[in-house]
């Protein structure tokens, strides 16, 4: 089974059949044993993690991307500032590019105005 050990370089490091079987035991007992300790702390993850973090000072508005190319909020055009982050109502970030239409958020300004941090959040948030 370990017959590559056995060559004169690593003689030293024999530990012989029964002291082998012992110890492919031990590992094979500590690699099932950390593969369910991680499968079931994965799934307790999933199961607490929690949902969106939106910032107490966050704003309801409405964002409006319109076909032109054009951005509203509340009814007024507003320009994106050069960090905006646009997460979905799966906390995932979304390109504004792909998003056409009305959306219900939850919006940050920064300090020029411009659109800095925007959350899509459902009706009950």
């Amino acid at each position: 089974m370990f017959d590559h050990c056995r060559s004169p370089g690593l003689g030293a490091f024999w530990l012989g059949d029964e002291m082998d079987r012992k110890m492919n035991w031990k590992v094979r007992a500590l690699c099932a044993s950390l593969i369910l300790a991680s499968a079931s702390s994965a799934v307790v993850a999933q199961q607490t993690a929690p949902g969106q973090y939106i910032p107490a000072e966050a704003q309801k508005a409405i964002l409006h991307f319109h076909e032109d190319g054009q951005i509203t909020l509340n009814g007024a055009p507003i320009r994106l500032s050069a960090a905006v982050q646009i997460r979905g109502t799966d906390n995932l970030i979304v390109l504004s590019q792909s998003l056409h239409g009305r959306y219900l958020v939850r919006a940050l300004l920064d300090s020029a105005g411009f659109l800095h941090r925007a959350w899509i959040i459902n009706g009950n948030q």
